[in-house]
């Protein structure tokens, strides 16, 4: 069996050396640098699924954050494992972790080791562009299907009340945005019922988004149903 070429890379500024094909994480754990994981496990293929392990490439072909599990060790390249980037993005998939499972004992303890930062992170996100989207997204459909509805529909229908629907998933929005930002700013105390409102407001909220995403097309399907209807019959009495 013929022997791996070795390539050559800087992790954190020092230099390693690495069989061709190892992934990141691999060469870092070779040489010893610590970079934290959730998800992966050897004995299992890499999913780059919970990116706690991301680390940034300072120099080669793709710059960036990648995961280190799953991304493989190149020839010359530079990475950084606790850059500042590397350190906001760990906080906030800490932060949406620590919602999602706050009774995880592994999540608590590297929320902790993380510190505060990633916490008041999420709660700008939260009242930042997460305040701003649910605007947008309920401008937009209660708009569109208010439009189609009273083009499509009798004034006395109930079907011309479906605008209602994204006003409503643009309530469960807001709330679920408060009751993960009193989660987030509570930590580490527990807020047993807020985190159970917190999930209930979620799926409530896709369950109206996706409501009124599916009222959207399906009122623009009846609406050219019924036009095409109209223009047939249009067509038939000009012929007879």
């Amino acid at each position: 069996m013929e022997p791996k070429s070795k390539i050559s890379l800087k992790i954190d500024g020092s230099e390693v050396t690495a069989d061709e094909g190892m992934t990141i994480l691999e060469a870092a754990q070779q040489a010893g640098i610590h970079i934290p994981t959730l998800c992966h496990h050897p004995a299992v293929p890499p999913a780059g699924a919970c990116r706690i392990c991301v680390v940034e490439i300072k120099s080669g072909h793709r710059p960036g954050l990648v995961p280190a599990c799953s991304y493989p060790a190149e020839d010359g390249l530079a990475i950084e494992t606790h850059s500042e980037r590397v350190l906001n993005s760990r906080r906030m998939t800490l932060s949406l972790m620590l919602l999602r499972a706050p009774k995880a004992e592994l999540i608590q303890k590297m929320a902790e080791e993380y510190g505060e930062a990633g916490r008041e992170a999420y709660i700008r996100a939260r009242f930042t562009f997460d305040i701003a989207w649910p605007l947008v997204y309920t401008f937009f459909l209660v708009t569109t299907i208010s439009w189609i509805y009273s083009r499509t529909f009798p004034p006395e229908s109930w079907w011309r009340r479906a605008n209602l629907a994204p006003i409503l998933a643009m309530v469960f929005d807001l709330l679920e945005n408060l009751s993960t930002s009193l989660v987030m700013y509570r930590f580490p105390e527990r807020t047993p019922v807020v985190d159970s409102l917190a999930t209930v407001f979620t799926s409530l909220k896709w369950f109206f988004v996706t409501g009124s995403f599916l009222l959207l097309i399906g009122g623009i399907l009846v609406g050219l149903r019924r036009w095409y209807k109209r223009r047939r019959a249009a067509e038939g009495n000009l012929i007879s």
